[in-house]
């Protein structure tokens, strides 16, 4: 709380506040208005008159405890989740010992990396997730909603992986 009354806090805000005339928080749109003449240039005399109106839609969504605006169409910096892509990893480690025959059933595979038969159970199907799906995981490119709890807790992924897309949050 102390960074919020900081000094250079307030100078922001003052200059925020000469900028904003106001912004208002729709369920789907955030319209942000300018003061009078504050973003109009010269030779612009209506706009000046008027003043400026930003609106633009975003999408609330939630992460844990966090609740984030995500605005449409604003790039994004790529931010990988380490924990997210380790649980990708460890899913696709595990089909390949099936597939080497180094195990053969979910018990083997928990016994010898040493976690909990039910865990094996339910991320097991997480190595079948669509191509676009794992490679957007890598590169840090997943929705804000897409956690590693999230995957933890689905019950049935789709087979299909467009339904896969639609339901972790990658198609409109």
């Amino acid at each position: 709380m102390a960074e919020l009354n900081s000094p250079i806090a307030k100078r922001r805000r003052e200059g925020l506040a000469q900028l904003i005339h106001r912004i208002t928080v729709r369920p789907s749109e955030l319209m942000i208005v300018f003061r009078d003449g504050v973003l109009s240039q010269d030779d612009d005399r209506a706009a000046s008159k008027a003043g400026h109106n930003l609106t633009m839609p975003f999408q609330a969504q939630c992460r844990g405890v966090e609740r984030k605006i995500v605005i449409s169409g604003s790039a994004k910096e790529a931010v990988q989740d380490p924990l997210l892509v380790a649980l990708i990893a460890d899913c696709h480690q595990w089909m390949a010992k099936v597939a080497a025959g180094e195990a053969t059933t979910v018990r083997e595979i928990a016994r010898q990396v040493e976690i909990d038969e039910g865990d094996v159970s339910r991320f097991l199907p997480l190595a079948f997730l669509a191509p676009d799906i794992v490679e957007a995981i890598l590169n840090g490119r997943q929705p804000v909603s897409l956690t590693t709890e999230k995957l933890k807790r689905l019950r049935n992924l789709p087979k299909c992986w467009k339904e896969q897309c639609q339901l972790l949050g990658y198609c409109p």
